[in-house]
């Protein structure tokens, strides 16, 4: 289950490693006398060489779509619905994204970044609609009177007295039909 931790750890290593180019990119460009502090007062200037503002762009967008991405494998973790199909696609994400970072701050081929953008996005839209599968609602648990696993109906078939598993982690009990 913890496994799908992992391409998490590595998305965030990759964008500290981004957030840290951000003022090598800028201390070097100021030594050579290519910016000024000024520059610097609102963000970033128009004044600013491409080159400077190019690792800050590639922050931005690793705060963008993998914020979503850190949101699935967490409901994977928290839900306990981790499988292989999602640890992989969180690999795949993760591959993704650092292939568009590598593009985005080296030669910046705009077609380039949208092919392993668009990549990311639809591998983001897999794993979402992987964690939203109705087979993660069902549970199976033991009877006390057995040792036999028993399937618990779902929430719309349980008897007024019988305890009900609305989702993976919750428990709720139906009395009197409510």
């Amino acid at each position: 289950m913890n496994e799908i931790l992992y391409p998490v750890v590595a998305l965030a290593a990759l964008t500290f490693l981004v957030l840290l180019l951000i003022p090598a990119a800028r201390f070097r460009a100021a030594a050579r006398g290519r910016v000024k502090a000024a520059d610097f007062r609102y963000g970033e200037s128009s004044n600013m060489p491409g080159d400077v503002s190019l690792p800050n762009r590639n922050m931005m967008n690793l705060l963008e779509l993998p914020m979503l991405f850190y949101i699935v494998c967490l409901a994977f973790y928290v839900t306990a619905t981790v499988d292989a199909r999602a640890v992989y696609l969180a690999w795949a994400y993760v591959a993704l994204r650092a292939l568009h970072s590598a593009i985005h701050l080296t030669y910046s081929n705009v077609f380039h970044r949208l092919s392993a953008g668009a990549q990311c996005f639809i591998t983001s839209a897999s794993a979402a609609s992987t964690s939203a599968a109705p087979a993660s609602m069902v549970s199976v648990t033991a009877s006390p009177s057995s040792s036999q696993p028993q399937k618990m109906p779902s929430a719309g078939t349980a008897s007024p007295t019988e305890s009900v598993r609305v989702g993976p982690m919750s428990r709720t009990s139906v009395k009197n039909g409510r």
